[in-house]
């Protein structure tokens, strides 16, 4: 059973005090209520709220808030377990990107005016943009508008457990902060545990400076992988990289706190991007590799008040939740995608494995079809899952996003050799028709299982409608056969039911593809991505044929990572350096 931790009463007292250095006791916010019913509030998206009826805890026991001991109901000021769909809203941030693929929906989605389809022809490399610095590069880069001064900043983290926050005009160093040094591991694509995932910036002005606050994930421990003591969350002003009041926080006192067997914090790895959902962050954790001992967390961390925490791990060994894009959210928590369980899983589906689950509060899963889905397909004595099992084809190697078609909200998830399901947001499932078709969704097998796909899934609007793009190696199912590497595009048709068909492909990407569109409403959609010889490749949203081929490469580029999109510049994260290009 899901175990949740809360950190609050005397039913909590002992694990706070030995295990959390003294976090002082409190109920989890939007996980505690009196009814059964949550407002979603933000984002369009509102909650069920499960049944109201007691949470409990691994042994059965009921986990009790901090005010009088009434049972913990998933329920609350945040929403419920359960979403009713519609549009998300995105807050409007200026040009700012604060997160991986610029919005908690992962959608990658850009509005750009002057990045018309005309202009980009003549895009080429900003020679006039010099963003060095120190160290190796697996995070996507994030820009803040209103850095020091009141200059724009981008903001880029090393796997040396360095931070750099550059200048937007012509990238020179506005201020470097390191909090290394960062354990070893056993070498690629992970040599060194330091800030490996993608931070997360929260935009309000903090009291104590007046600037933004950047959350991101390092390593802590000696110099080797085996003898690291875990990791930890911190806080950095954006005026200067400091550490604010009250943290950093120790992501791995909260795992020891869960207490199941085996768990070896060392084996934990963090690469998923971060995310911020309603003034939580959420933190994604993997294994670094098999058959090492590890489980899939979201660990869960109240940014007002860092005391108060949780987490979700899954119940099975292995499960990971360790692509590079994290979570997905449409508003009510977060959603994550599991991969393959340790040993094959069985032959029923029992634990948490090849799943896509919704997590909501600080780590809680109601553990209801309509939080849950995995894939059996139309042969039950042989099901998807288990296909995915055996031959490591984990469905959380690549990143949910999410897709607005028809005034819903729906989620895509694809598997490593090709299972594409998109989900309805407000019902998941639990599982599919045993044809792959999830209640209210829809399927498409997109490759045969030679496809290894590891990538952080988008979603843009274009002039013929909704799309789903992402980038694959050793496809075979385009319309005109596949490549070494390709991005694909599948059109999503508003239902009931939605329908998805695979419209183009385009060759040769590097990294997970990002869009833009020059209205917001699919005018001039442009998709966007890094290929193997490290050049900016854009190509046309409705068809995939080549409009922008900009001169310039940026060595160094990381596959996992994507580009970002800030004022009429195309932004790449690489080894040592940032890269730009721009129509002239």
């Amino acid at each position: 059973m899901n175990k949740r931790l809360v950190l609050c009463g005397a039913t909590c007292l002992s694990l706070t005090t030995l295990l959390l250095g003294g976090l002082s006791c409190s109920s989890s916010p939007g996980a505690v209520g009196g009814g059964t019913t949550g407002s979603g509030g933000h984002n369009g998206s509102s909650g069920t709220g499960g049944s109201g009826s007691p949470m409990t805890d691994g042994g059965g026991n009921l986990m009790t808030d901090a005010g009088g001991g009434n049972p913990m109901t998933d329920s609350g000021s945040m929403g419920g377990a359960t979403g009713t769909g519609g549009s998300v809203v995105i807050p409007e941030t200026g040009a700012s990107v604060l997160t991986r693929n610029g919005h908690i929906t992962r959608d990658g989605y850009f509005t750009e005016p002057t990045l018309t389809k005309a202009a980009v022809k003549t895009m080429a490399m900003d020679m006039a943009f010099k963003a060095t610095f120190t160290g190796n590069m697996m995070a996507s880069p994030l820009y803040l508008e209103q850095g020091p001064g009141g200059t724009g900043i981008f903001i880029a983290v090393t796997t040396n457990k360095d931070i750099f926050a550059l200048d937007e005009t012509d990238g020179h160093i506005v201020w470097m902060k390191s909090y290394g040094p960062a354990p070893k591991t056993t070498g690629s694509p992970v040599p060194l545990a330091g800030f490996n995932g993608t931070p997360v910036i929260d935009s309000a002005k903090d009291p104590a400076d007046g600037f933004a606050t950047i959350y991101v994930v390092g390593g802590i421990g000696t110099s080797n992988m085996m003898t690291t003591m875990g990791s930890e969350l911190h806080a950095l002003s954006a005026k200067d990289g400091s550490e604010r009041a009250g943290w950093p926080v120790s992501i791995t006192k909260i795992q020891m706190a869960m207490a199941f067997p085996g768990f070896v914090p060392s084996q934990a790895a963090q690469r998923g991007s971060l995310q911020l959902v309603n003034g939580i962050v959420y933190v994604p954790y993997g294994g670094y590799y098999d058959p090492r001992g590890y489980r899939g967390w979201v660990v869960a961390i109240n940014t007002a008040d860092p005391t108060k925490a949780g987490a979700f791990v899954t119940m099975g060994d292995g499960e990971g939740i360790w692509s590079s894009g994290g979570t997905a959210s449409d508003g009510n928590g977060v959603i994550a995608v599991t991969g393959n369980t340790l040993g094959g899983g069985g032959g029923t589906h029992s634990t948490d494995g090849e799943s896509v689950l919704r997590i909501t509060g600080l780590g809680v899963l109601t553990r209801t079809p309509a939080n849950m889905f995995y894939p059996i397909g139309a042969t039950p004595a042989n099901p998807i899952w288990q296909q995915m099992d055996k031959a490591d084809n984990d469905f959380g190697s690549n990143s949910p996003a999410i897709v607005a078609v028809g005034g819903k909200n729906y989620v895509a998830a694809l598997s490593k050799n090709g299972h594409l399901f998109l989900l309805d947001a407000a019902n998941f499932g639990g599982t599919d028709d045993m044809n792959g078709i999830p209640v209210g969704g829809a399927y498409l097998r997109v490759s045969n299982d030679g496809m290894q796909s590891h990538t952080a899934l988008a979603s843009y609007t274009s002039s013929t409608g909704a799309h789903i793009t992402f980038e694959t190696k050793n496809e075979a199912g385009c319309p005109a056969g596949g490549g070494a590497s390709t991005v694909m595009s599948v059109a999503v048709s508003p239902g009931p039911p939605p329908t998805m068909k695979l419209v183009w492909c385009a060759p040769g990407s590097e990294t997970s593809p990002i869009s833009t569109t020059s209205d917001g409403k699919g005018a001039d959609s442009i998709v966007w991505f890094i290929n193997a010889a490290n050049a900016l490749v854009g190509v046309d949203g409705d068809t995939g044929a080549a409009v922008a081929n900009p001169t310039g490469a940026c060595m160094g580029v990381r596959g996992w990572t994507s580009p970002i999109a800030v004022k009429g510049r195309i932004i790449s994260g690489a080894d040592g350096h940032l890269c730009a290009w721009k129509p002239m």
